[in-house]
């Protein structure tokens, strides 16, 4: 490997990483205060108080699956079949099934209650 495809590599490696612990703070951020709605006995409190909840939850459900897809993406960076590569799909196929849950079942409810 020449040296241009190794800084290359580590330059994609860090933006990479930047761009994951940015997006995952986010998500924390957000996961809070849906917690803190849930303790309160209400649902989706980012949603909640949006005249478009159904559309909103909708795109939290579709940006779950991009996440899921994502991860499935990174694979091919780490080296596909490596236990590093699945390593990195981990986190992202987690917090992608959570988000989209969450919201599904806020979706679910909301279609329900109308």
């Amino acid at each position: 490997m020449d040296l241009s495809a190794w800084l290359l590599y580590w330059c994609y490696f860090a933006i990479d990483t930047v761009v994951f612990v940015f997006f995952v703070a986010i998500l924390w951020y957000v996961v809070g205060i849906e917690v803190d709605s849930c303790r309160k006995g209400l649902w989706g409190a980012v949603t909640r108080k949006s005249h478009i909840r159904g559309l909103l939850d909708l795109v939290f459900v579709a940006f779950g699956v991009v996440v899921v897809h994502q991860g499935q993406l990174i694979t091919k960076m780490g080296g596909f079949g490596t236990v590093y590569s699945y390593a990195l799909v981990i986190p992202y196929v987690i917090w992608g099934c959570v988000i989209a849950v969450f919201y599904g079942r806020d979706l679910w409810a909301y279609q329900s209650a109308k």
